[in-house]
């Protein structure tokens, strides 16, 4: 215990810092807040279909406008951090599937829709590029 001490105190104390760092941000992942719960794209077309599930699409303008699924809202990332929902106010009620391109922002942007009284959130699990890789429709 003695020579554990002394190495994180005179030895290496910046790599100490460092594993404390990687350690916490670990748990954090475990135990910090979650976002929407992840659907694949066939479970994403179900809930379109049955549910009538709206999709918002939460990548740039110019991503969105090289393919988007059909029927799909547009409010890319930093302007639903800066402007908030916009027009998607309406659909607070509505089940609501956040779309990005490989699914990572798209768990950021349910945690903030949820802060702001979305109800019935979902994210789509590997993103457009799951969605094109199922050969699912794709407008332009």
């Amino acid at each position: 215990m003695q020579q554990l001490v002394e190495f994180v105190t005179t030895a290496a104390p910046i790599l100490s810092l460092a594993w404390i760092g990687l350690l916490g941000a670990l748990l954090y992942s475990f135990l910090g807040p979650k976002g929407a719960p992840a659907v694949n794209p066939q479970e994403a077309t179900l809930l379109m279909n049955k549910d009538n599930a709206k999709v918002l699409d939460i990548r740039t303008a110019e991503e969105f406008n090289k393919g988007h699924i059909l029927g799909a809202s547009h409010i890319s990332f930093n302007d639903l951090q800066q402007k908030g929902v916009g027009e998607l106010e309406k659909q607070k009620e509505n089940p609501i599937i956040v779309v990005c391109a490989t699914g990572s922002s798209a768990s950021r942007a349910s945690s903030l829709l949820k802060k702001q009284g979305f109800s019935t959130l979902y994210r789509l699990k590997g993103g457009m590029l799951e969605w094109q890789n199922a050969k699912l429709p794709v407008s332009k």
